[in-house]
């Protein structure tokens, strides 16, 4: 009888560990890390909106060199979480804040 449980063991631990992956899922939860490749730069989100394309706008702050403020950082991603483009926002804007307001087809945030 144990042996038939040994035997079982390996196939309940495999068969655990199989993750399946449906669209629909995919589009109503993900979990992402975006990265760069400046190994100095330091990111922190802020805020996220969801788009009229189903994909998110992310507003994070930066870390700048040259003064005590932070920087704006934009990051779009597609409605799976996927990379899409970013923006880094020119030095002479600082200090983003939370709650990105919807215009129209565009987003505004002071």
């Amino acid at each position: 009888m144990i042996r038939r449980y040994i035997l079982l063991l390996p196939f309940l631990f495999a068969s655990a560990c199989l993750e399946e992956s449906t669209t629909a899922l995919d589009e109503k939860a993900f979990t992402r890390i975006y990265d760069n490749d400046q190994f100095d730069a330091s990111y922190y989100p802020i805020d996220m909106q969801q788009t009229a394309d189903g994909g998110y706008l992310m507003l994070g702050g930066r870390r700048l060199d040259n003064t005590n403020f932070s920087g704006i950082y934009l990051l779009k991603a597609d409605r799976f979480g996927n990379f899409v483009k970013e923006l880094e926002v020119d030095e002479s804007f600082v200090n983003p804040i939370a709650q990105l307001m919807s215009a129209g087809t565009s987003f505004k945030f002071f």
